[in-house]
């Protein structure tokens, strides 16, 4: 499913990047989980930082871009082998 989003990636990139550049993050901002068994570390995004970001991305790339590689993907995978 994520292979959807590939084409449009450069652009949520690019905005994604050029959000952190002009932001200066707190501990507050992430969330970090310890696993039980192993004691692996993850660190994830803090609920308002990850709608801030989606936000950003949602805003980035257009449906009518959206739709244009929906057509193309749905006609590149309806070929027949």
């Amino acid at each position: 499913m994520w292979d959807a989003v590939e084409p449009l990636r450069p652009d949520i990139v690019r905005a994604v990047f050029g959000y952190v550049a002009t932001r200066e993050f707190e501990r507050k901002d992430f969330l970090i989980f310890v696993h039980k068994i192993t004691g692996e570390k993850t660190v994830r995004l803090a609920s308002p930082l990850a709608k801030e970001i989606a936000a950003l991305a949602i805003k980035t790339v257009s449906v009518r871009e959206c739709v244009k590689i929906t057509d193309w993907l749905i006609k590149l995978l309806s070929r027949p082998s």
